[in-house]
């Protein structure tokens, strides 16, 4: 038979122990252990682990993680070293509630950012969605790979001033007459190169022209290429003789489709006043350089 060894815990016998009887050294509840250990893991069962306000959860050998509620805010702060890694193959941050997204993302999928449950921005294999307007201090860059833009893009400006010209007209002219390059007379002529073949261009001409004609008359400016395509004009009636300078000016567009060489379009000038001389770019009768005819053309991307 085997020999018996009486059980003693802290000098006690626990197999004497009475009702009432203590164990020296022995705690009254967990609390009373200011440093447990655990030699296994915690199993809680179906109950929680309840921490008060200001209660901390702590993580790691110097307590480089911490989780707790203060009373008025729930923080969870990372104070060591390396990164906080929230690792998901979708992760999606909710509401309190959990009726409603403001921010996921997907494994091999899109990020999408949402205000009030509605997906404004969202990546893509080739950059980003945005739903609704963007609005932005600054942008970088000069958008040459932009597509889809309403409203165009502006291409180029060509800066046209008409040289001094006097141009000395003969014959009649009726405020009635379709101006072509035949029919008038041909102040200059300018031509850029296009930046693409689908923009269109549009203008303003805008300028000077002393007459200083002994009588009243009817005259026109207009704008034409080779093909006489007119593209805006000018009409006045003189009623006033001597030096004396008449503005004329319009706004013209073109779709660049019917010109010789549509790449680099050419502009023609041109105008008429019976039996006037019609002087461009100079006042009195020609001997001041003075008050600029000008035309600025517009090149847009449709």
């Amino acid at each position: 038979m085997a020999e018996k060894y009486p059980l003693v815990l802290n000098g006690t016998n626990i197999e004497e122990l009475q009702s009432g009887d203590s164990i020296a050294g022995a705690i009254d509840s967990v609390s009373e252990d200011t440093s447990p250990n655990l030699g296994g893991n915690l199993n809680t069962g179906s109950y929680n682990v309840s921490f008060g306000d200001n209660a901390q959860a702590l993580f790691g050998a110097g307590n480089d993680l911490k989780i707790y509620h203060d009373g008025n805010n729930s923080y969870i702060r990372d104070l060591g070293t390396g990164n906080l890694r929230i690792n998901a193959d979708d992760l999606k941050l909710m509401t309190a509630d959990d009726s409603a997204s403001y921010l996921e993302g997907f494994n091999g999928g899109e990020v999408r950012i949402r205000y009030n449950n509605n997906i404004k921005l969202a990546t893509t294999s080739t950059g980003i969605s945005v739903t609704g307007n963007v609005t932005a201090t600054s942008f970088t860059g000069d958008g040459s790979n932009l597509t889809g833009v309403d409203g165009g893009k502006l291409l180029q400006v060509h800066y046209w001033r008409v040289p001094a010209t006097t141009v000395s007209t003969s014959g009649s002219w009726a405020w009635n007459t379709t101006p072509t390059r035949p029919n008038t007379y041909s102040v200059a002529s300018t031509t850029f190169t296009r930046e693409s073949s689908t923009s269109k261009v549009y203008g303003i001409a805008s300028g000077h022209v002393d007459h200083y004609s002994a009588a009243g008359s009817p005259s026109v400016v207009c704008l034409l290429d080779v093909n006489n395509t007119l593209f805006g004009a000018s009409y006045m009636h003189m009623r006033w003789q001597n030096n004396e300078p008449f503005h004329y000016g319009f706004a013209f567009e073109d779709d660049c489709t019917n010109h010789s060489d549509n790449a680099n379009p050419v502009y023609y000038l041109n105008c008429h006043s019976a039996a006037s001389n019609m002087y461009f770019s100079r006042m009195g009768d020609g001997s001041t350089p003075q008050n600029p005819f000008t035309i600025i053309f517009y090149e847009v991307e449709q």
